[in-house]
């Protein structure tokens, strides 16, 4: 009872003999309202138990929760099996309090785990209190503050407790709080009444999945999935989220530039989301019809216009229409003529153009008479060039000077015949010959030099 030793295991001899070492009191059982507790002191080398004590009930004042009233308010939770959960303990109303040392039993489907949080400790507070981590976890657990230096006032959250529910637990398993008004006091040291609201942890029978939110994974043509996670764990449960399909989202048309003259064309859109594509009408492409080389059909007459026709540069439709100015006109040759008019008929056609009365010209000499010859003179239409009249040209006679009687021979019958015409008598003579001195003058002195002349003076006749 007072010492522990080692004995050998092959010559039984006692080895390292020595008094025990008492340890502090060691909580075995939280005391409650409902049952005593147990504590012990125990050899910190051996482990042999030393000193044994019952803690008695814990009688705790009859308050009720209230306005204004201080209240010890455990939180209620709902979870699922298998996970964790924080339940906070909160203080409200607090008056004002340097030291609070709560037990705390929870139910068995629970499992309390490592640290305690106490929510009250300020880290950034100079006046910072001390708080206890439990002895023991198993419940029922002590939960011990205190704040030498400084009062806690107001609402606040004491602890915070983080449970394991047991995979197998079930229904709601109780958290109960229990203190001894001797050990919440506040600065003075005077105790500070609290009521009290026990919590539980209310174990779901299922997941609860209530709230599905969709995951934006739908696609044109086939319907996303919406996920929801449990209103009490971390289980989420992933669907078809019905009727999210997109469909396709076509926008931006684009020509396939496959109109013809008549029809209009395609133009064609790739989905904005995926690689479908959508092919419609592009309505009011039709090119219509461009003629721009024109050819003579060769069909005009003389008096009428053409046609020309073109091909379609694009197709084989052909337009045609009047060929402006086309018309040939008559196209003739020679005139034709009669006695009275002249004409022309048309190659073309046959046409008769042109006609009328013939015009004559004045005379037109074609032969020359000569001494030898007579000669031929016509008139003719100054139109058509028809002969309208002809006569012969006597032959020439032979001027000789001085041959005033116009017999071919210069004696003085001529001075005679002279003399008379210029003495005013009713005398033939050859015009061509009186001017005999060749000063373009008919006079006495042509009477003169022919007489000269005649008479075999040196003298020139013309």
């Amino acid at each position: 009872a007072e010492n522990h030793w080692k004995v050998c295991e092959n010559c039984a001899a006692e080895i390292d003999k020595a008094a025990h070492i008492p340890s502090g009191w060691i909580l075995d059982a939280a005391a409650t309202t409902e049952a005593t507790g147990l504590k012990h002191k125990e050899c910190t080398i051996c482990g042999a138990i030393l000193e044994s004590e019952i803690i008695a009930k814990i009688e705790m004042p009859d308050i009720q929760p209230g306005e204004n009233v201080p209240e010890i308010a455990v939180e209620s939770k709902t979870m699922c099996a298998g996970n964790t959960v924080d339940v906070k303990i909160s203080l409200k109303n607090n008056p004002g309090i340097s030291s609070m040392k709560l037990v705390v039993t929870y139910g068995s489907g629970l499992t309390l785990k490592s640290p305690v949080v106490y929510d009250i400790c300020d880290e950034n507070n100079p006046d910072m209190p001390f708080a206890m981590q439990p002895a023991s976890f198993e419940s029922p657990v002590t939960l011990n503050w205190v704040s030498p230096l400084a009062e806690k006032t107001g609402d606040t959250v004491y602890a915070t407790l983080t449970f394991e529910i047991a995979a197998d637990a079930e229904g709601d398993q109780d958290i109960t709080v229990f203190y001894n008004p001797k050990d919440v006091f506040n600065a003075n040291e005077e105790s500070v009444a609290f009521a009290v609201t026990n919590g539980k942890v209310t174990v779901a029978a299922d997941h609860s999945i209530t709230n599905y939110v969709s995951n934006n994974d739908a696609t044109c043509t086939a319907d996303g999935t919406k996920t929801a996670k449990c209103d009490y764990c971390d289980v989420t449960d992933t669907i078809t989220d019905e009727g999210s399909a997109l469909g396709h989202s076509f926008t931006n048309y684009v020509s396939n530039n496959d109109a013809t003259c008549t029809a209009d064309g395609t133009k064609t859109a790739k989905c904005d989301r995926c690689d479908a594509t959508d092919t419609i009408a592009d309505e009011g492409t039709a090119l219509g019809h461009s003629f721009t080389n024109y050819v003579s059909d060769g069909n005009a007459t003389c008096t009428e216009d053409g046609t020309k026709t073109a091909k379609c540069d694009r197709c084989d439709a052909t337009d045609t229409i009047a060929d402006e100015g086309s018309a040939t006109g008559h196209s003739v040759d020679e005139w034709l003529s009669d006695e009275e008019n002249h004409w022309h008929v048309c190659e073309s056609c046959s046409a008769e153009l042109d006609k009328a009365a013939h015009t004559a010209s004045d005379w037109i000499i074609d032969v020359e008479a000569t001494a030898e010859a007579e000669g031929h003179r016509y008139k003719a239409c100054t139109v058509c060039g028809r002969v309208l009249e002809e006569e012969v040209i006597p032959k020439l006679v032979t001027h000789v000077p001085g041959d005033i009687n116009g017999d071919g021979v210069l004696n003085n019958k001529d001075l005679s015949r002279f003399f008379q015409y210029l003495s005013d008598w009713d005398v033939e003579v050859n015009e061509a010959a009186l001017d005999v001195n060749g000063d373009g003058a008919v006079n006495n002195k042509d009477l003169t030099r022919l007489f000269q002349y005649l008479s075999d003076w040196d003298v020139e006749i013309f």
